[in-house]
């Protein structure tokens, strides 16, 4: 995942129209797509990097050091093995890029500049890449578990379906007690009625 931003600069948008509208705009410039395609297929055809082991250790130590480092805090979401899988192919490629028969610990260390770079754009880091597979955190986990027995202590009190004005009583005792905003608050009782749905 890379999120591209289109920013407006009236300077740089008033020169790209031009070009983007200049029939006589120059071809010299512009790389020949026909071998483009050429280098990319050879690429694929003909270059299948190994990884070295420096290369591979560069890897191993990003990912336990990365997953460590989220254990640590509450708030981050721990990246998976499908992440390091991910690290492995950005790194093969980058490689093969170059036309090179091993991937180096310089291919390593450019994957996860590239892989960081992705997840900065989206407002995550390797530490919270997490979010994307849907791992939730302590702190997550906790909220949750808070808001459940919210939850059950108005089924207990007064049954199922709990009465409109003591599901509104419940979605700000959630609010409150969880110190999330009313939309998440919402969205922990309707996920904790569901639950409680599922069980009768």
């Amino acid at each position: 995942m890379y999120a591209l931003e289109d920013n407006a600069d009236y300077t740089k948008d008033l020169e790209l129209a031009k070009n983007l509208l200049n029939d006589e705009m120059g071809e010299e410039d512009n790389l020949d797509s026909g071998i483009i395609r050429k280098y990319v297929a050879y690429a694929k055809r003909e270059i299948h990097p190994r990884l070295l082991p420096e290369a591979q250790e560069v890897l191993i130590k990003f990912y336990a050091e990365t997953r460590k480092a989220a254990a640590e805090d509450n708030d981050s979401k721990l990246i998976t093995p499908r992440d390091l899988q991910a690290l492995q192919r950005i790194a093969i490629t980058y490689a093969r890029v170059h036309l090179r028969e091993f991937v180096t610990p310089e291919d390593a260390w450019e994957a996860i500049r590239i892989y960081s770079e992705a997840l900065k754009t989206v407002g995550l880091t390797p530490q919270t890449a997490g979010v994307i597979r849907g791992v939730p955190s302590d702190n997550d986990l906790n909220i949750i578990n808070k808001s459940m027995e919210i939850v059950k202590e108005y089924y207990q009190d007064y049954g199922y379906p709990i009465p409109g004005n003591m599901v509104k009583e419940a979605i700000t005792n959630i609010k409150l007690d969880c110190h999330v905003n009313d939309g998440k608050a919402r969205v922990l009782y309707r996920e904790a009625i569901k639950e409680i749905e599922e069980s009768i």
